[in-house]
């Protein structure tokens, strides 16, 4: 995601729904790939899916709509997430000036590459 003007810090950049599905659902469709050949570098869901932890449902995935799932991660980012729960939305909102034609950036957080490995070497029925 790259930008076509400058924008100041603390812009809201994107409002977001986000769609839920039980985690289990996750789960088996991994399952299923990797029964289908799939290697888990080839997977696609699980690169777009979140834990929605806040959630008042039990162990919840989300799948973000709009543009939020295709910002990259920085450990510098200039933009950030934020989570409202409760309307099930996503915003994008900057956290230092962008300037025109810089990508904006997310962080995924500090240990996201090992995450998503060790949860993927858990997923076995």
């Amino acid at each position: 995601m790259f930008t076509n003007e400058d924008i100041p810090e603390n812009s809201l950049i994107e409002v977001s729904p986000v769609i839920l599905f039980p985690r289990d659902i996750m789960n088996m469709a991994i399952f299923f790939a990797r029964g289908e050949g799939f290697k888990d570098n080839e997977l696609q869901i699980d690169q777009y899916a979140i834990n929605w932890v806040g959630s008042d449902l039990y162990e919840k995935s989300a799948i973000m709509l709009g543009y939020c799932s295709m910002y990259n991660h920085s450990n510098e980012n200039n933009a950030r997430f934020t989570t409202d729960y409760n309307d099930r939305l996503m915003r994008v909102v900057t956290t230092k000036h962008i300037k025109k034609n810089k990508q904006v950036t997310v962080s995924y957080g500090p240990y996201w590459i090992e995450q998503k490995k060790n949860y993927l070497n858990l997923v076995e029925f």
